[in-house]
């Protein structure tokens, strides 16, 4: 694992942890990476290892040391005033809420015969909707979390984490989510991804739905 401080006065209370392929290093490194620092937060966790990403995200966020957590890919481009965004809005929030997220992204795959999608498009996200996400996952995992509330990531599963763990909050610790309207980032699918290619989606779902009963 390693960690970068950005040395300035003004820097946010924030640690990034991002979670990085090793067959998308080049790309962090030359294109992820800067968007980052350009942001301003505390710190930058970055793990390179070859675990599970649940088990790598959780490892990440025993290392944070500041009070809000922000979760990127390794293949997204965030702009300018994109943290402090989150941050601006979440610190407005009260204890019933845990968490703020994007509204919209770009994506561009790489490898579109392997995306669901297919090709380049525009994702808009919608405001906080419980039954909504229960049913499907509108929220990206590009996260701001207040450190308190975190709840880790299920390490048994191989896909859907990142739903299963913004439903955990919502069923096991009643809170919930806000969107930043506005926001807005590049996303790069560089590859079909490691547990897109071994798990088959569907037989997905239909696991976290049943782990949660719904």
């Amino acid at each position: 694992m390693r960690k970068i401080e950005l040395q300035s006065h003004n820097t946010l209370p924030v640690s990034v942890i991002v979670n990085v392929m090793p067959n998308r290093e080049r790309f962090f490194y030359k294109y992820t990476l800067p968007s980052i620092i350009m942001n301003n937060p505390f710190e930058i966790l970055i793990n390179d290892s070859l675990e599970s990403a649940p088990k790598k995200w959780n490892e990440l966020k025993n290392s944070c040391s500041q009070d809000y957590i922000y979760l990127l890919s390794d293949d997204f481009i965030i702009p300018y005033g994109h943290i402090k965004s989150f941050y601006e809005l979440l610190i407005t929030t009260d204890d019933s809420i845990a968490y703020c997220y994007p509204e919209s992204y770009y994506c561009f795959p790489f490898m579109p015969e392997y995306h669901n999608v297919g090709r380049n498009f525009k994702y808009i996200s919608k405001e906080f909707d419980e039954q909504a996400l229960k049913e499907n996952n509108y929220i990206d995992g590009s996260c701001l979390f207040k450190k308190c509330f975190w709840v880790d990531f299920d390490e048994n599963l191989k896909r859907l984490y990142d739903w299963d763990m913004v439903l955990n909050h919502l069923i096991n610790n009643k809170r919930k989510g806000v969107m930043v309207k506005g926001s807005e980032f590049l996303t790069f699918c560089l590859d079909e991804g490691i547990s897109a290619k071994k798990n088959n989606i569907e037989d997905a779902i239909f696991e976290l739905k049943k782990k949660w009963n719904l």
